[in-house]
C-alpha cells in the first residue's frame, strides 16, 4: 500500500470517527434539551394530608417553571395552604 492510500484510509477513518462523535453529541444534546423541555412543562398538584384527612381535596396545580428555586416554590405552597400549620422541616 502506498503512502497516498494509507493517508486516504486514515483520512476516511478520522472523518468517520468525527461524524460518529458529532452524531453522538447531537443525540446527547437532543435528549438533554428534550428532558429540559419536559421539566419546564412539569406541573405538581399541591394539597395537604391534613385537609385530605378532614375530607377536603383542596389544592392547586402549580407549574414548576414559575419558580426560581426550591425556596420560591415552598413559599407558594405555604401561601396556598396558609390556613394550616406546615411542618417547618419543608424549608
Amino acid at each position: 500500500m502506498d503512502n497516498y492510500s494509507i493517508l486516504k484510509e486514515l483520512e476516511d477513518f478520522l472523518t468517520y470517527q468525527n461524524v460518529e462523535n458529532i452524531k453522538n453529541e447531537f443525540i446527547r444534546l437532543y435528549y438533554e434539551e428534550d428532558q429540559l423541555h419536559n421539566l419546564q412543562e412539569a406541573h405538581i398538584y399541591v394539597g395537604t394530608y391534613s385537609k385530605y384527612n378532614n375530607g377536603s381535596l383542596f389544592g392547586k396545580w402549580l407549574e414548576l417553571s414559575d419558580y426560581m428555586d426550591k425556596e420560591d416554590f415552598l413559599v407558594a405552597c405555604k401561601e396556598l395552604h396558609a390556613d394550616i400549620s406546615i411542618n417547618s422541616s419543608l424549608t
